[in-house]
């Protein structure tokens, strides 16, 4: 599994907050994606931690944050990204298809499209680029 350390990396018993994300990438044999559209952002789709029983990721972020230096506050979040091929498991309504050779371009094209969303897209680029 791939990891990603994201700002002044500190030991995770020094962390006040570990928050835990899992974000799937719904591909199919079709070399497909489908991502959420999130109020005009395309988004991987968001799961439980429960799926890491089934799915292993093969990518962890961490993204270390000092909050508050005066009360010292400290947290982690944590993204792990997992790829899933069942995409009968999901409600593809909700969902929009993309060709692979394309995700890229989309993405790229997204990010001036809600400038508030930016860091959620270039986070999915670098995963992207590890695909």
């Amino acid at each position: 599994m791939n990891v990603i350390n994201k700002g002044e990396v500190f030991p995770q018993d020094e962390a006040t907050t570990i928050m835990e994300k899992v974000y799937i990438l719904v591909v199919d044999s079709y070399k497909e994606i489908y991502l959420r559209l999130n109020y005009g952002t395309y988004e991987f789709v968001k799961g439980d931690k429960s799926i890491l029983d089934e799915l292993e990721p093969f990518v962890l972020v961490n993204n270390y944050v000092l909050d508050h230096p005066f009360i010292a506050e400290k947290m982690i979040y944590k993204s792990y990204y997992v790829i899933d091929s069942n995409k009968n498991a999901y409600d593809l309504t909700k969902l929009e298809k993309i060709a692979m050779v394309d995700l890229k371009q989309i993405l790229e094209e997204n990010k001036y499209n809600n400038p508030r969303n930016n860091a959620i897209t270039e986070e999915m680029l670098e995963i992207v680029d590890l695909l």
